[in-house]
C-alpha cells in the first residue's frame, strides 16, 4: 500500500534531513506539495534521500521510485540563507514533478525496448532506428521541459514568500542569482539557469523583467504543462537549449536520448557499426554524444554508429482504390524477407509478382497468402472513426495510428470467420468487433487486442496475418488492390 507523504518525510528526516528542511520548504511551496503528495499516492514515490550524485542536483529514479537529492544541497542549504533554500526547492520540484509521472516513463521504457528490439529483428546488417529514436526524443525532451516547469513553479513559489516579492521582482532575483549560491558543494548545483528564463525590457519606470518572449505565466504566477506556450517555452529554454559554444552541452537532453537507442540496441547484439540514424532528422551531431558511452569501468568510449538518410515518417492516409485501366501484376506482401522501406517500423518488403507465375504448392513454389477483404477495411474504418472511440484512441496517444488499428480489426474480424463488421468498441484499452450491432442479442464479438499493441505494427505486417481468405460476400475478385494501394500509399512516403 502507498505511503503518505508525511510517512516517506518521517523516513527521510530519520536516515538523512534530521534538521527537517525539506518538510519546511514543503509547507512554503504549494505546487511542490501537491506534487509529492501525488507520487507518493499513486505509488511513484517510494523514498527520498541524498546522495553523493557528482555533478548533478537531483534524480528521481522511476525503477526504484525513489527521488535523490545531491548531498550537497544538504549541506549547503542555510535556514538563513535565501538562495540556497529556494535552490533546494527548485531541484525538488523539478525531481517531484518526474515522480508524478514514474508510471508513464516505466510504460514508454518498455515500449521503446521493445521497439528497438524489433528493428534488430528485422535480419543481419545496417538496420535504421530513426523511427523509434524520434520517439524518444520527443518524449524525452517533453518530459524534461514539463519537469522543469515543477522546478521553476516551486522556486518562482518560494522566492515569493521568502522574499516578499510581486513576480516582476521574483523573476529579476531568481536571474540574478548565479554560479556559487550554494555554500558548499559542486558550482553546477546553482539557481543560474533562471538566466535563460528572464529578460529585461524598458518600462515607464525603469527595467522590468519578464519570461522570454513574453510569455504570460498562469493563476498564481506559475507556468501550466498543459498550456503549449509554457511546455514549447520551457522546451525551447531548457530541455532542448542550445550551446553552440560548447559541444557536450548543446542540445544535452536529445543526445541523451538518441545515445538510450544507441545503448539498448547493442544491448540487444547489434554491431555500432550496423545502427543506422538519421543524425539530420534528429537534429544530432557526433560532438554531442562525447562522454555519453561509457565502458564497464566507467570510462568515456567513442561508439561509432552509421549515419544515414530516413524518408519522412508521414501519418497514415486512407487508401483511394482506382480502377485499373489494363491487368497488372499483382503486389505481394512476403513476410519472409527483410526490409526495403525506409522510415518504417516494417520488416516487410513489398514484391512485384505475376499472377501468371504463381503456381500451387505441389509445383515447388510457395503459394500465395489469402488476401483482406477491403469491405472490412473501409467498415473499420467507419466504426474506429467514431466520436467515442476517436476519444478513446486519442486519450492513449494513438490519434495518428488509427489506419493500423483499422487494419488490425479488419484482419481479425475476417481471420474469425466475420463477413461484415457492424460495430467496433474499445473497452479498457483493448479493440473488440463484432459481427452484430451494438446491443443485439445475436452476432459474434471477437478481441482484436490491446490499442497500443495493434498501434505498434504497421498496416502490411497487419496484413501479413491475414489467414483465413474472404468470406463469399466479401470482395474477394478485387481485393488484390489493397496490397497495390498500400504499396503506393508507401512509395509515396518515399
Amino acid at each position: 500500500m502507498p505511503k503518505e507523504l508525511v510517512e516517506l518525510l518521517a523516513d527521510f528526516e530519520r536516515q538523512d534531513d534530521t534538521g527537517r528542511k525539506l518538510r519546511g520548504i514543503i509547507a512554503e511551496v504549494p505546487s511542490l506539495k501537491a506534487d509529492l503528495e501525488k507520487a507518493a499516492r499513486d505509488d511513484n514515490l517510494v523514498a527520498i534521500r541524498y546522495g553523493d550524485l557528482g555533478g548533478s542536483n537531483g534524480t528521481y529514479d522511476y525503477a526504484s521510485r525513489t527521488l535523490t537529492l545531491n548531498r550537497a544541497l544538504k549541506h549547503g542549504v542555510d535556514e538563513g540563507d535565501a538562495d540556497s533554500i529556494i535552490a533546494l526547492a527548485c531541484v525538488a520540484g523539478h525531481e517531484g514533478s518526474h515522480a508524478t509521472r514514474g508510471h508513464i516513463s516505466r510504460a514508454h521504457t518498455a515500449e521503446i525496448e521493445r521497439d528497438v528490439a524489433d528493428v534488430h529483428a528485422q535480419g543481419a546488417g545496417l538496420r535504421d532506428y530513426t523511427a523509434v529514436a524520434k520517439r524518444h526524443v520527443d518524449y524525452i525532451l517533453k518530459e524534461e521541459a514539463t519537469a522543469e516547469i515543477g522546478g521553476f513553479n516551486a522556486a518562482v513559489a518560494a522566492c515569493k514568500r521568502i522574499e516578499r516579492l510581486d513576480f516582476t521582482d521574483t523573476l529579476q532575483s531568481l536571474a540574478q542569482k548565479g554560479p556559487g549560491s550554494l555554500k558548499d558543494g559542486p558550482e553546477s548545483v546553482t539557481l543560474g539557469q533562471f538566466q535563460e528564463y528572464v529578460e529585461g525590457v524598458q518600462g515607464r519606470f525603469g527595467t522590468d523583467y519578464r519570461l522570454k518572449g513574453g510569455v504570460q505565466p498562469g493563476e498564481g504566477d506559475l507556468l501550466e504543462p498543459a498550456n503549449k506556450s509554457h511546455l514549447d517555452f520551457m522546451r525551447t529554454h531548457f530541455s532542448d537549449r542550445s550551446f553552440g559554444e560548447d559541444p557536450n552541452k548543446d542540445r544535452y537532453y536529445r543526445h541523451t536520448a538518441v545515445a538510450d537507442i544507441v545503448r539498448l540496441a547493442i544491448k540487444d547484439g547489434a554491431q555500432p557499426a550496423d545502427i543506422g540514424l538519421d543524425m539530420n532528422a534528429l537534429e544530432v551531431r557526433r560532438a554531442g554524444f562525447a562522454d555519453k558511452f561509457r565502458n564497464l569501468q566507467g570510462q568515456p568510449v567513442n561508439v561509432e554508429f552509421a549515419n544515414v538518410v530516413s524518408a519522412p515518417v508521414l501519418p497514415p492516409q486512407p487508401s483511394q482504390p482506382q480502377p485499373l485501366a489494363s491487368p497488372q501484376p499483382a503486389l505481394r506482401i512476403d513476410a519472409s524477407e527483410p526490409v526495403e522501406f525506409v522510415g518504417g517500423n516494417s520488416n516487410k518488403r513489398v514484391r512485384e509478382r505475376s499472377p501468371e507465375s504463381v503456381e500451387g504448392e505441389g509445383q515447388g513454389v510457395k503459394a500465395l497468402k489469402p488476401l483482406l477483404n477491403p469491405e472490412l477495411l473501409e467498415q473499420a474504418r467507419k466504426f474506429l472513426g467514431s466520436n467515442e472511440n476517436q476519444e478513446a484512441i486519442a486519450g492513449k496517444g494513438l490519434a495518428q495510428q488509427t489506419d493500423r488499428l483499422a487494419y488490425a480489426t479488419a484482419v481479425a474480424a475476417q481471420n474469425n470467420g466475420l463477413a461484415k463488421i457492424e460495430d467496433v468498441r474499445i473497452h479498457s484499452g483493448a479493440i473488440w468487433v463484432s459481427s452484430a450491432p451494438r446491443d443485439a442479442d445475436y452476432g459474434e464479438n471477437r478481441c482484436v487486442g490491446l490499442m497500443t499493441s495493434c498501434a505498434r505494427k504497421t498496416e502490411e505486417e497487419h496484413l501479413a496475418n491475414v489467414t483465413v481468405s474472404p468470406a463469399p460476400s466479401g470482395l474477394a475478385q478485387g481485393s488484390g488492390q489493397l496490397a497495390q494501394d498500400l504499396a503506393a500509399r508507401k512509395s509515396q512516403q518515399i
